[in-house]
């Protein structure tokens, strides 16, 4: 099956196995539907002329196959229709709560298995079309307060597999450096595109064990985008080098070419660029810089996991990345946890070695180490999670497409600018707030329910930690102005249409009344 968010209702393809006895069609709960299944039922009988169903749940999660024979399903509900045919046992129907259904065009002795999620409760059942209206409608009332972000709702989508998977690695009696890591470190690679992945303890130690493989330390100098998560600068500073920050370009927010350029000395050792906001930086310009200059080239990819750079990923696009997999990532993990990958094989086998305590071999140690390593029930959940990746950042850039025809052209507002290589992933969607009208709008999400966030309100130079710097206000007009501008708005795979569409509307009309 292709995995799918399935807020909608969505037929998928059960596994079938063919021999000369016959046909074996099968689902499994973990792999086919997101729900444990505590009830099933069957539909037969049926009279081809007189159609069923006509009735909607409101919390039910329900798999619909056809045993034998074959027919129709309707489905109306959160302003679209689903239309689907069922002839064949290896075929099925999704069905999330809230939609009304109907069953038409029965063939001669159909027999319809349904699978669902809950006992039978008749407090669960809408039973009439104008009831059901009625009650989406109240849903939608009742929505007037959206989330900035809610981890919760992966856990009711996926949980049940989360849960079966922790459960094997606890039932394992292995849970450092065992086959779930090993298993994940290969999932991960090819999907980045790279030959190797190495599992660490966080985003941070992805930056600075890699600094330290290369034989980056005092003295040195990492150039670094000041308008960043610190994280990027902190990884340079932990193993004694210098962070050389310059600013950001003013429409992708990403590094500044020009200003890298004029920042490069002899002390400078390596760029760690940023892809931010899970938009990629471009990375033909900054290679080029790197080569000329003999320079290594680190992806902070921590917020773009599967973003695409001209057709490839971010990841596979410098000499090393580093990847997050804190839980509000695109892919995030149910604690701390990171990654490293890489095409260079004698790196990758030197990054291994650094993060577990500098030993290849047990008990001998051959490098000034440390202890950061993903552990195996991370990396299985972690690799339950990848599966779904790719329909989550397009559901994110789906949800994106709303906020730009209904936030765009609207004076005092930048939105998001994507150029014809790029293809984000949108780890969060930031606007840019013009004419000090950024504190008002705060105040009128807050007013409306709406969640939001500051990425971030102030620049790396401006920390207190990085005094020390002697960085001073102006140095980096671009980053501070971003600071004091940007906001983001909620946009995750579980936010619904009608939560985004919420939203725009109560940007735009903030904007409508403050012109």
């Amino acid at each position: 099956m292709k995995n799918n968010l399935c807020n909608t209702p969505t037929q998928i393809s059960l596994k079938s196995i063919e021999d000369e006895r016959g046909i074996l069609t099968s689902a499994q709960f973990q792999q086919d539907f997101p729900f444990t299944i505590k009830r099933i039922y069957y539909i037969y009988n049926n009279h081809e002329n007189i159609a069923r169903g006509f009735h909607a749940h409101k919390t039910l999660w329900q798999c619909m196959i056809p045993i034998a024979g074959s027919f129709k399903l309707t489905f109306i509900g959160k302003g679209e229709k689903h239309q689907f045919y069922l002839d064949q046992p290896s075929s099925a129907v999704l069905v999330p709560p809230g939609y009304w259904r109907e069953i038409t065009d029965f063939a001669p002795n159909t027999v319809c298995l349904v699978l669902a999620s809950e006992v039978f409760d008749e407090n669960d059942y809408i039973r009439s079309l104008e009831e059901f209206k009625k009650w989406e409608q109240e849903q939608n009332t009742k929505l007037q307060a959206v989330p900035f972000l809610d981890l919760k709702r992966y856990y009711d989508h996926i949980g049940q597999e989360l849960l079966v998977g922790c459960e094997e690695v606890l039932k394992s009696g292995c849970y450092i450096s065992g086959s779930e890591l090993s298993n994940f470190e290969q999932e991960f690679a090819k999907y980045c595109g790279v030959n190797f992945a190495i599992g660490v303890g966080n985003g941070l130690d992805a930056i600075s064990i890699t600094m330290q493989a290369w034989g980056i330390g005092e003295g040195d100098e990492v150039i670094v985008p000041c308008n960043s998560f610190i994280a990027t600068a902190l990884g340079i500073s932990k193993i004694g080098a210098d962070p050389v920050l310059v600013d950001v370009d003013e429409t992708t927010y990403n590094i500044d070419i020009e200003k890298l350029k004029s920042a490069i000395t002899p002390r400078t050792k390596a760029i760690a660029l940023v892809h931010l906001y899970g938009q990629p930086a471009d990375m033909d310009l900054i290679n080029t810089v790197a080569k000329q200059y003999n320079l290594k080239v680190f992806e902070d990819a921590a917020q773009a996991h599967g973003a695409e750079y001209k057709g490839r990923r971010c990841g596979s696009l410098g000499d090393a990345a580093g990847f997050s997999f804190y839980p509000t990532k695109n892919l995030g993990g149910f604690g701390d946890g990171g990654m490293i990958t890489t095409n260079d094989a004698e790196l990758a086998k030197k990054l291994r070695c650094l993060s577990n305590y500098g030993s290849s071999e047990k008990y001998h140690h051959t490098l000034l180490g440390t202890n950061s390593r993903l552990d195996e029930i991370q990396a299985k959940l972690l690799s339950t999670k990848l599966k779904y990746l790719e329909d989550w950042n397009q559901n994110r850039a789906q949800l994106a497409k709303i906020y730009y025809e209904q936030l765009n052209n609207i004076e005092d507002l930048v939105l998001p600018y994507v150029p014809e290589w790029a293809k984000p992933v949108w780890h969060v969607y930031t606007i840019r707030v013009l004419n000090n009208k950024r504190p008002l709008l705060i105040e009128w999400l807050k007013a409306h329910k709406v969640g939001y966030n500051i990425h971030y309100p102030v620049p790396i130079h401006l920390q207190v930690c990085y005094r020390n710097l002697e960085y001073t206000q102006g140095d980096f007009p671009v980053s501070e102005s971003l600071s004091n501008e940007i906001i983001s708005l909620p946009l995750d795979p579980y936010h619904s249409k009608v939560e985004i569409e919420y939203v725009a509307s109560m940007v735009k009309t903030f904007f409508d009344n403050n012109k």
